[in-house]
């Protein structure tokens, strides 16, 4: 077991933070509510499929999808994938202005878009961690494609902790998942800084 019951529901909690910050992020952007799924927490083997990657409500290979990938580092490493279904690429650019069809546009809107949300999500995680976290900038990791082409390169990784969360808003059919993955020797840090907060409640 890489993490027991009180390290997850601990984490459990401090992702509902970060990710509810993401969430808040997101409702500025756009300037209409966010609903927040509830986090799910996991550990996967990290050679098994796309460890899960899926657009929000996609049931089948053919849902097409773009995603967003970046890094993070400093006390903890690892990834984080923002993925969208076509409708909610294609939404985000609209709500924000940006022309259908404006492949530049829409690339630029979409990854600054990620950008806000997992800068917030990583921003709650540090500061309820009492960590230090940087990100790389935002790239496009497949566009407009079959989702069973999502994968990423977690070759040295012998199990990932995959962290979960889908956004909604309140108007109109747009969604997203945000997942966060960390390989093994980030996991063994994690449960250090999970330990000292749950010694401070």
């Amino acid at each position: 077991m890489l993490l027991n019951e009180d390290q997850r529901d601990a984490l459990t909690e401090v992702c509902n933070i970060g990710m509810g910050r993401a969430g808040d992020a997101l409702s500025q952007l756009l300037d209409t509510f966010v609903a927040l799924s509830t986090p799910r927490v996991r550990i996967v083997r990290a050679g098994e499929s796309d460890l899960g990657l899926r657009a929000p409500g996609a049931a089948a290979d053919a849902e097409r999808v773009t995603a967003v990938r970046q890094s993070f580092f400093v006390d903890l490493q690892g990834e984080t994938i923002t993925v969208f279904g076509i409708s909610g690429a294609n939404d985000i650019t609209v709500l924000l202005g940006a022309g259908a069809g404006e492949t530049m546009c829409e690339d630029e809107t979409i990854l600054d878009a990620t950008s806000i949300m997992v800068g917030a999500l990583m921003r709650g995680l540090s500061e309820e961690l009492g960590i230090s976290l940087a990100l790389t900038a935002p790239s496009i990791l497949v566009k407009n494609r079959p989702s069973d082409e999502l994968r990423v390169p977690f070759d040295d990784w012998r199990h990932a902790l995959v962290l979960e969360v889908r956004l909604d808003i309140e108007q109109g059919p747009f969604a997203c998942h945000i997942f966060t993955a960390m390989p093994d020797h980030t996991i063994q840090n994690l449960r250090g800084h999970l330990d000292r907060l749950l010694e401070t409640i």
